[in-house]
């Protein structure tokens, strides 16, 4: 796969008692991907195995190829905000604010469909909000060597539901057994 063993520091540990649902169970192991201390978005191995240790498969969304990319940054943290901002509101005509961040990372830039280039980028969020207005939300992928917006994808996401959420639950005021077991009940305040 081309990932360094050396950008992966461990993440995640889980047993899977899937013998509980008829199968074999299973142990997951996640790394995340970092360079320096500084993580790569979504930068993520993870592999599973048995609990003898044998491994079944193993997943991957991290960057190849990394050893060696620099982690110094030309521009600095409150440059990147400023940029952010400044983009927001350009494009917007709104006044920005930022949510927390900027979070210096590497990003891996989709170049096509079916490569990725990693970048050194400031991450950054920026919205505005509004009494009885729709509000809006950036992220905002500043590069981190000469400051060009190099992404822009929406925080907020909008579509419309309709129809009735069910629930399983016990009626009444016992507790859920054989003798009370569950039902379908319209979900209420949804």
């Amino acid at each position: 796969h081309g990932i360094e063993s050396g950008t992966l520091v461990e993440d995640e540990f889980s047993f899977l008692p899937l013998g509980l649902a008829g199968t074999t169970d299973k142990v997951s192991v996640q790394f995340r991907q970092e360079i320096g201390g500084v993580s790569v978005l979504d930068g993520y191995v993870t592999v599973l195995f048995t609990p003898a240790g044998e491994m079944l498969s193993l997943q991957t969304i991290a960057m190849p190829d990394l050893v060696g990319i620099s982690t110094a940054a030309a521009i600095g943290r409150d440059r990147a905000a400023e940029i952010a901002i400044a983009h927001f509101e350009q494009t917007l005509g709104l006044p920005g604010t930022l949510i927390g961040g900027p979070e210096k990372v590497i990003g891996q830039l989709e170049t096509s469909p079916k490569s990725r280039e990693a970048r050194l980028v400031w991450d950054v969020d920026v919205e505005w909000t509004g009494p009885d207005m729709t509000p809006e939300s950036f992220n905002y992928w500043v590069d981190a060597r000469n400051g060009a917006v190099i992404r822009t994808e929406s925080n907020i996401c909008q579509f419309d539901v309709g129809g009735t959420v069910n629930t399983m639950a016990s009626p009444g005021a016992l507790p859920d057994h054989s003798g009370n077991p569950e039902q379908s009940f319209p979900a209420n305040h949804t």
